[in-house]
């Protein structure tokens, strides 16, 4: 085979295939409203799927939740604080004037 007919073979496989996903795009735009349909009720049977694995199946294994996490304030208090302390020393340095060194 010389590259002229690999040439031609490989132009006439692009076009197959381009004519090919057309064709399939069509199809998917003409049933566009059932396909729509069978995503759903696909969708739907997943999410029932992973409830029934995440919810029921834990109940009935009796595993128990994790425990709550409490807010701590006093921790909560001296992040505040340590952020107004920062605050506080930027506008400090905004405010400060300067002499410029090269009048």
């Amino acid at each position: 085979m010389n590259n002229q007919h690999v040439l031609k073979l490989v132009v006439q496989l692009k076009k197959i295939t381009v004519a090919k996903a057309a064709r399939i795009f069509w199809l998917l735009g003409r049933h566009a409203f059932l396909l729509i349909i069978a995503t759903t009720i696909v969708n739907i049977m997943l999410g029932g799927a992973v409830f029934y694995y995440y919810v029921v199946l834990a109940e009935r294994a009796g595993v128990q939740s994790v425990p709550v996490v409490r807010f701590q304030q006093d921790g909560y208090d001296s992040i505040l604080a340590k952020q107004a302390e920062k605050t506080n020393l930027f506008a400090r340095q905004i405010d400060m004037q300067y002499n410029d060194p090269f009048k």
